[in-house]
């Protein structure tokens, strides 16, 4: 069983799942990918390619005291 403090589910609307059901085929040729690995390297790409551009990713704490 997973542990439930390591992954979180999403919601996507269905046209959305499609597309990412077809984006999971493609992404690495030969390769079918789960739709959660998918996720991951297209989260993991975007945060690589903005991190290049020098893009900030603080989180900033709005917990009130």
């Amino acid at each position: 069983m997973p542990n439930k403090y390591k992954y979180k589910s999403i919601s996507l609307k269905t046209s959305t799942a499609s597309k990412l059901n077809t984006l999971a085929k493609e992404l690495i040729p030969g390769l079918n990918l789960s739709s959660a690995k998918a996720v991951e390297i297209m989260i993991d790409k975007v945060r690589d390619s903005e991190d290049q551009k020098g893009i900030s990713h603080e989180v900033k704490d709005t917990a009130k005291a």
